[in-house]
Formats: structure tokens, C-alpha cells, sequence
């Protein structure tokens, strides 16, 4: 684990006047193929969320980065191990974090209006006072015309402005902004899966555990649903959502997909003998693996 940052100050809310503390950090799940979105996300990040002072954690195989004004660490950089899978990685990286909570957020996840800090810190202290909660989600799932059986599995609860999701909710656990204790997060992944299946088969397994999820019921960060990259291309119409040439770079480099077209393709799971020991091993208690 990585000693903490010299930088590293107490958080105190801008609600209760209390000192949270200091065990709460920012990780950004990416990798190295995914560089030129870095710096967009932190000119959008210190844009929209004025006087941010977390430490970042980036998650990469290998490569590091620079941005003024931020403390960004690169823990995986001189890791020897094949981190090429998304939940390997993600999870090496956890286990070389000091602290006990986080904010995880995908790196084509770019702001695009101020974040509502007093809720983000809210949630913190919600989740630091209540060990039973495992996650708050900050992005909403009931939002608009959701289905009706997300509807009956989220429920009102005892913190004005959440729900609760039960155990049966759809992508009750997922890859949108949310606030994490780390222990939960490392209980819910497994080293094999995609972040498609981290969602899909960790919502499963999180139903055999016993902390509790919550959901805002208002965005607290605003970005474009599905982020900026599809299919590792732009998504042509969320580009327009940015100041002209933030992603230049990234255009230059993959190209661009409408959502049109991207709705028209197909993703196809080849079900041989690796998928069915995957889903084995996705279901296999993980102190017996």
C-alpha cells in the first residue's frame, strides 16, 4: 500500500461544519490506451468543481500524469503483472490505496456543469457514519421513464433525497459516479471480469451481501450518459457538449461513431467453455479463490 500524500488535508463538510476527515480519496478508473482523455477530464474536473483537493488515484498499467493544481499518483506504474483486464487492474490498484472510502468515476465521464459538492460531501458523511452502507450511488436511476421494476425496487429510506435499492434493482451495482468503502468495492469484484460484467454479475453477487445501496434522486455530477467514448470512439453527438477542441486529441486518434450507428451494432458473447468457467469463477466465493 502507498504511503499517504504529504498534500493529503481534512475534509470538512460545507453542510455540517464537521471534519470528515481525511480518509477519503478520488479514483480514476482508466488505462494507458485511454491517455488522451486525461487532461480533458481534469480541465472539466477543476472547471466544475472549484477548490477540488482529493488526491486521484489513476488506474493504469504503467503510465503517469501531470496536471497543475492536482495530487494524481499512479500507484500501477512499476506493477510486472498483466493488468490488462479491467477488474485485475481496477483491484490491484485498491489494494495499494490508503484509505477507506472513494469516489470512482470512468475517465470519458467529463463534467459538464458544477458539481453539487455540499451533496457530494453529504454522502461521504453518510456512508462514513452508517457501516452497513456499501455504496451511494451519486448518479440517479430513477430519473425520467425508468422501468416499472425499477420503480418498486427503490425505496424511500431514512436519508431525505435517496433511496434505498433493494436486493432485486437492476445495475444496483454499477460503473457510474458513486462513492465507495474500498472493502466493499474489493468484496464485489472479481480479477476476471469486464466492466460490463462487474456490473451485470457483481449485481447478482451483491445480493448475497449485507451492506445496504443508495441512490441520489438528483444528479449530483452531470456528464453525458454512457461518457464521451463508444466502442472506443467519439460519441459524435455528446462532442458538441465540450468547448471546441478539448477533444481534439481524442478525435484525431479514434475517430467518430453516432449514437444512431452505434445503437445498430450488435454485441455478441461467444459462449465456449471460457465463458461458462468465467461465470464460475464470477459465482465462486472469493476467499476460495
Amino acid at each position: 500500500m502507498l504511503p499517504v500524500p504529504e498534500t493529503r488535508t481534512r475534509w470538512k463538510t460545507l453542510v455540517t461544519g464537521r471534519d470528515m476527515g481525511n480518509d477519503i480519496c478520488f479514483v480514476l478508473c482508466s488505462c494507458d490506451s485511454y491517455e488522451d482523455l486525461w487532461t480533458p477530464f481534469c480541465t472539466q474536473l477543476v472547471k466544475f468543481w472549484p477548490g477540488f483537493s482529493l488526491p486521484i488515484y489513476l488506474g493504469t498499467e504503467s503510465k503517469t500524469f501531470h496536471y497543475d493544481g492536482l495530487t494524481i499518483e499512479s500507484p500501477l506504474k512499476d506493477t510486472k503483472a498483466d493488468l490488462s483486464l479491467w477488474s485485475k487492474r481496477l483491484e490491484a490498484l485498491l489494494k495499494k490505496i490508503p484509505y477507506d472510502y472513494l469516489i470512482f468515476m470512468l475517465d470519458d465521464f467529463l463534467l459538464t456543469e458544477p458539481v453539487n459538492v455540499s451533496e457530494v460531501e453529504r454522502a461521504y458523511g453518510i456512508i462514513k457514519d452508517n457501516p452497513s452502507i456499501g455504496m451511494i450511488q451519486l448518479w440517479p436511476q430513477i430519473i425520467g421513464q425508468v422501468e416499472k421494476r425499477k420503480i418498486e425496487n427503490a425505496v424511500e429510506c431514512e436519508y431525505p433525497g435517496y433511496y434505498l435499492l433493494k436486493k432485486k434493482m437492476p445495475y444496483r451495482i454499477t460503473t457510474q459516479v458513486s462513492i465507495w468503502r474500498k472493502d466493499y468495492m474489493l468484496k464485489i469484484l472479481r480479477k476476471h471480469e469486464s466492466a460490463w460484467h462487474f456490473e451485470l454479475l457483481g449485481t447478482i453477487r451483491s445480493r448475497f451481501y449485507r451492506e445496504k445501496v443508495l441512490v441520489v434522486k438528483d444528479k449530483v455530477m452531470n456528464y453525458p450518459d454512457g461518457g464521451v467514448i463508444w466502442r472506443g470512439k467519439c460519441c459524435m453527438e455528446n462532442l458538441s457538449l465540450f468547448p471546441e477542441g478539448l477533444l481534439k486529441e481524442s478525435f484525431e486518434k479514434r475517430g467518430g461513431i453516432h449514437r444512431e450507428e452505434y445503437m445498430k451494432m450488435e454485441t455478441k458473447t461467444t459462449k465456449n467453455l471460457s465463458f461458462y468457467w468465467g461465470l464460475v469463477k464470477s459465482f465462486t466465493p472469493k476467499l476460495c479463490r
